[in-house]
């Protein structure tokens, strides 16, 4: 599991890290205590490339929303947290407040 001091500052922080997956964005959630922004993008989608890049440029006005980046096609890990977000689109936006599922944008 990665040190917590990893985290504890908004930005983006480009998930995952192998071997980690549901369980990092899991630790993530419960020891950040900012808003998170997370976007499911994938590396086939065109779409998700042009606006990555947007999503990063966004990202650097928030200091105090974290943001994170998936691309679900990375490893078996990512492919299990595509699964369990139910992850319909690409590139997909979910949001979290104090750990919790807020919202999605699609």
């Amino acid at each position: 599991m990665p040190p917590a001091s990893e985290f504890t500052a908004a930005g983006t922080i480009q998930l995952p890290t192998p071997g980690e997956g549901k369980y990092e964005l899991d630790f993530i959630l419960e020891h950040i205590k900012t808003p998170v922004v997370l976007m499911m993008a994938f590396h086939w989608c065109r779409p998700c490339k042009g606006f990555s890049r947007k999503y990063e440029r966004f990202a650097e006005g928030f200091k105090d929303i974290t943001f994170l980046k998936v691309y679900g096609d990375d490893t078996e890990e990512t492919k299990l947290l595509v699964k369990s977000l139910g992850v319909k689109a690409s590139p997909s936006f979910y949001i979290y407040k104090d750990g919790e599922f807020e919202k999605t944008f699609k």
